[in-house]
């Protein structure tokens, strides 16, 4: 069982123990803490992730003086970070805290945390799938422009070329069967909300 199943099969336990109204309450309670603190962490980690990856392409610059073939890279790659932690901060707005101390705020606020994931899931779809096509354009004009030391040196060629096609292999993979386990959480969720008979919408 892979670490999605479980968190999905847990999740799903979790819920099916709920079966009245009071139980709902205190859960539901719990769940939105969690959330926060997740979402905080989510948060911590991508701009975490952004200074590292502006770190490592202000060095890249300083290391080779700001070479056209380095900043062929960089600058997308720039432009790509800002985009996407742009995009993960808006699509939370308003989500790290619950307006409310009710049970019916914590049931919306639960769902539009569940449904921004699903969104963002989506975005992070559409934008790799971006990034992946624009990869194999730039590996092709990388591998032309330098293919005497490609061809002197392969394993440059194996571990540039092949750590890209690695990462992109394995968002490819992940990326689906998280929105998946997402979708099914927010399905489970309107269902223990519609049997705990909370549902204000």
């Amino acid at each position: 069982m892979t670490n999605e199943e479980r968190e999905l099969a847990g999740w799903q336990a979790e819920w099916s123990e709920i079966a009245d109204v009071p139980a709902f309450e205190r859960a539901i309670g719990a769940r939105v803490a969690r959330d926060r603190r997740r979402l905080l962490v989510a948060a911590a980690g991508e701009v975490g992730g952004a200074i590292l990856g502006i770190a490592v392409i202000a060095w890249l610059l300083a290391r080779t003086h700001g070479s056209a073939f380095i900043l062929s890279v960089t600058i997308p790659l720039l432009v790509f970070l800002g985009a996407w932690l742009t995009r993960f901060f808006e699509m939370r707005r308003g989500l790290f805290r619950a307006p409310g101390e009710s049970v019916a705020a914590f049931i919306e606020l639960t769902r539009k945390r569940l449904a921004a994931e699903i969104e963002w899931m989506r975005f992070a779809r559409r934008s790799t799938t971006i990034l992946g096509i624009a990869v194999v354009f730039w590996a092709a004009w990388a591998f032309v422009k330098y293919f005497d030391e490609y061809t002197a040196e392969p394993w440059r060629a194996v571990v540039g070329f092949g750590g890209a096609v690695i990462i992109l292999a394995g968002l490819a993979w992940w990326i689906p069967r998280k929105q998946a386990r997402l979708t099914g959480e927010l399905a489970r969720f309107e269902e223990v909300v519609g049997r705990a008979s909370l549902d204000v919408s």
